[in-house]
């Protein structure tokens, strides 16, 4: 049973109005008067209900973003280790990929949870500047 209380608000309304990726430090400091301990179990409900999705950090923290309604139907999600940006990589070549590995390795990917990292291009930009 999903209750709509006052802290569940609270998070998902971090994450409207667009693509939004946030530390647990990031929505601890955005949220104040929420307990650590409330905090910690409701993201952990909103991920199960599929409402956000869950990525852990290079530095061992967790990142999260809201899921695509209907849940997140792309193959692959592009991690920038310079700025932590999380893109959906939703190409023909993604998909083809993972039924390559079904077909030719016998393994199912979830795709939810299926991570590339590297630099974004407007890191990359300013790399190259």
């Amino acid at each position: 049973m999903n209750y709509n209380t006052k802290s569940r608000r609270e998070v998902l309304a971090l994450f409207e109005g667009g693509d939004v990726t946030l530390t647990t430090d990031e929505i601890t400091k955005r949220l104040d008067g929420v307990p650590v301990s409330t905090l910690y179990r409701r993201l952990a409900a909103l991920c199960d209900e599929g409402l956000l999705l869950r990525f852990r950090a290079d530095d061992g923290s967790y990142v999260y973003r809201a899921a695509h309604k209907g849940g997140c139907d792309c193959a692959f999600h592009l991690k920038c280790r310079e700025c932590g940006c999380v893109e959906h990589m939703e190409c023909e070549h993604g998909k083809e990929l993972l039924d390559h590995i079904g077909a030719h390795h016998g393994f199912s990917l979830d795709n939810a949870k299926t991570v590339l990292y590297g630099r974004c291009a407007a890191c990359s930009r300013k790399a190259a500047k």
